[in-house]
């Protein structure tokens, strides 16, 4: 049944696809570690720079997940305020961008859940919209049906999907940036692609 998907290639690479230009040059440590120092003795032009320096990083990392300007621009915000509230429990044992990517990934699954609980999204109307056309067409148009395939899930299984396939993280950097542990977050990996290849046959036998 998934046939004609798949002749028009890997389902996670074209998740992948609309992701392969966004991720901004990576900030060396020393970049930031003086800023740190001023900014937590309360010197605020200091977290201004910071701010400046990884905004652009936030924003890519929150953009598929919740796919709206409006909305990533206020989760971008409100990272770095939780950021600059918690900025003493950065201990470097990681990069400070993966830091403040885990705090944005929390942000975003609050921002779902809750999106979800309030019933912001119709569910039923993306899905009928999903099964309206087959998996066909270019690249983008096919990715576009699959992220309304995608945006049907529960917040849980969008978060997972997104951070694997559109990111490309490990499952020990989900694991981290999730707050979970390494076989949590392989499971629910494993459990979000078998829905969504449900998802897709389903889309593919009508």
């Amino acid at each position: 049944m998934t046939g004609a998907w798949h002749r028009s290639g890997s389902w996670f690479a074209v998740l992948g696809a609309l992701m392969a230009d966004a991720a901004p040059a990576p900030i060396p440590a020393e970049t930031d570690r003086a800023d740190l120092d001023r900014a937590l003795q309360g010197d605020g032009d200091a977290f201004a720079r910071i701010v400046a320096r990884h905004q652009q990083r936030v924003a890519a990392h929150v953009w598929p997940l919740l796919r709206g300007a409006g909305v990533v621009e206020e989760v971008v915000h409100d990272t770095f305020v939780e950021a600059y509230m918690s900025l003493a429990s950065f201990r470097g044992g990681a990069a400070f961008s993966t830091w403040l990517c885990g705090i944005a990934t929390r942000v975003c699954y609050r921002r779902m859940r809750d999106r979800d609980r309030r019933g912001r999204r119709d569910a039923v109307f993306a899905r009928e919209q999903a099964r309206a056309t087959s998996l066909s067409g270019t690249k983008d148009e096919r990715a576009e049906k699959l992220w309304a395939m995608v945006d049907t899930m529960p917040a849980k299984d969008r978060l997972v999907l997104v951070l694997a396939y559109a990111h490309g993280l490990s499952i020990g950097e989900i694991a981290t940036l999730s707050g979970t542990n390494a076989l949590a977050a392989k499971l629910r990996l494993h459990r979000a692609r078998n829905r969504l290849r449900d998802l897709m046959d389903k889309e593919n036998a009508s």
